[in-house]
């Protein structure tokens, strides 16, 4: 079982109201437990830590969610392509 929100939050240095935020951008998907609580895994928690630091390096939300859909793929060339290209900008 993953973490709840709050502890999520917390570990991510992030608010709550974030997390919901990101969650309906299509950032982070957390999973959804059956009393409707959210669940957020390690590998998710891992993805926050990178979202935090990319809004840090002025990465717009578009941005973002490009970079983290990456994190899903498996590495290609055009993955590869993608990400050095918003890095390179930044």
């Amino acid at each position: 079982m993953g973490k709840r929100i709050k502890a999520t939050a917390t570990e991510v240095g992030i608010s709550q109201e974030a997390l919901r935020y990101y969650e309906k951008k299509g950032i982070i998907k957390p999973e959804r437990l059956a009393n409707g609580y959210r669940s957020y895994t390690p590998e998710q928690i891992t993805e926050l830590k990178y979202v935090s630091v990319m809004k840090y390096a002025h990465f717009s939300l578009t941005e973002i969610a490009t970079m983290t859909s990456l994190f899903a793929k498996p590495p290609t060339p055009e993955c590869n392509q993608t990400s050095k290209k918003y890095l390179v900008k930044k």
